[in-house]
């Protein structure tokens, strides 16, 4: 009699645990019918007219390297559409002697001076007469295709002597520019994404240069620094503008932005001096 109530004990407790099995697996194959469904509808939804936002992909980045991108702005950069009327004319007449490659432009003189010598060349200079003798190039004196990006080279400076030492006539102006590359807003360009690892060739490169914009103890390859040679005419201002409208003509087409930033104090011509402050004098001594 009591092995008899025991066995049907345990007759009862398998049909239980066998009721509870077939409850969950009926309740996961409902789950699953539904969420099937509930993906049907949707895609039906979105197929009814109606538009989906574009998803936007990090790797979505320009073919073309960032060094073209700017030497196609920079290739025939002048200061010619902006600023005052003396830094138009004399940014005009740069620009047209270059194109004729008149020598004062592309070429120099030894050391001459004299007053005579410099009223004769200018002349002829007014009379668009070839000249064979001026110091230093404006054109060749600034870099147009910046170099060393992906290895963390901010700085193109030029020849900076070059550019000051053209005085006639045309006074050269050294400008020290500041440019900062400036990605869509709602891409990740960030190194920690494992397939990172799989890129290759002119992604690879685009993501080295715009990878460490989130990290403020690293160089930062998004910046450079150019220095570019201008008439002296010419403002500050008049190349932050111009620099900035040429620039954007290359860079918005590809959906980034170059900001450009010339200080007024990072322009000089020669024989500028500049005061000295109470920290040189507590330090030079």
């Amino acid at each position: 009699m009591r092995f008899s109530v025991r066995k049907d004990l345990r007759r009862r407790r398998e049909q239980n645990i066998k009721n509870i099995y077939i409850y969950i697996v009926e309740i996961s194959m409902s789950i699953t019918i539904a969420v099937g469904l509930l993906a049907i509808f949707l895609a039906a939804r979105s197929s009814n007219g109606q538009v989906q936002p574009e998803m936007v992909v990090a790797d979505d980045l320009p073919e073309t390297w960032i060094s073209d991108l700017f030497y196609q702005a920079l290739a025939n950069f002048t200061v010619w559409d902006v600023g005052s009327s003396a830094c138009r004319v004399q940014s005009d007449l740069y620009d047209r002697h270059l194109r004729n490659h008149t020598s004062w432009a592309v070429r120099s003189e030894y050391n001459r001076s004299d007053y005579v010598i410099q009223l004769h060349y200018y002349n002829k200079l007014l009379n668009d007469i070839d000249m064979f003798y001026f110091i230093c190039p404006m054109a060749e004196s600034w870099d147009r295709y910046p170099i060393g990006i992906l290895a963390g080279n901010t700085y193109h400076m030029g020849i900076y002597d070059e550019c000051i030492d053209v005085r006639y006539p045309v006074i050269g102006q050294y400008c020290l520019s500041e440019i900062k590359l400036i990605p869509p807003t709602d891409r990740n360009y960030n190194f920690n994404r494992t397939e990172d690892l799989d890129d290759f060739g002119n992604k690879n490169a685009w993501k080295t240069v715009l990878g460490w914009g989130n990290y403020p103890d690293q160089v930062q390859r998004n910046s450079l620094n150019l220095g570019i040679c201008i008439p002296n005419s010419c403002s500050a201002s008049d190349l932050q503008t111009a620099l900035q409208n040429k620039l954007d003509t290359v860079f918005e087409p590809k959906e980034f932005k170059a900001i450009v930033r010339v200080d007024p104090i990072m322009c000089t011509v020669k024989g500028d001096m500049y005061p000295y402050d109470t920290p040189y004098f507590l330090t030079s001594h």
